[in-house]
């Protein structure tokens, strides 16, 4: 399932969340939703070409979320955001 966030880094930024519930690890889920946020990632370019694909897994990665998500973050030269970012802009 696809959906934006609560609060988007930039414009375009989504999450994608396995319908089922699954942790990071899990290696067959998550590599199925890298995939999945890979190929949207990859088809079309109504945000350009340049983007992250991010998975945080654990607290000390800035993981707040305990469910497999993966967050497709399209990129433009002077967008201003840093990684790693905090949640907020």
């Amino acid at each position: 399932m696809w959906f934006e966030p609560l609060n988007p880094v930039t414009p375009g930024h989504m999450l994608f969340v396995p319908t089922m519930h699954a942790v990071h690890r899990d290696n067959v889920l998550a590599s199925a939703a890298f995939r999945a946020a890979y190929d949207h990632a990859t088809t079309g370019d109504q945000y350009g070409t340049d983007f992250n694909l991010i998975v945080n897994a654990g607290p000390s990665a800035t993981q707040t979320v305990d469910h497999l998500h993966v967050h497709y973050v399209p990129r433009r030269a002077g967008d201003g955001l840093t990684l790693p970012w905090t949640g907020q802009r």
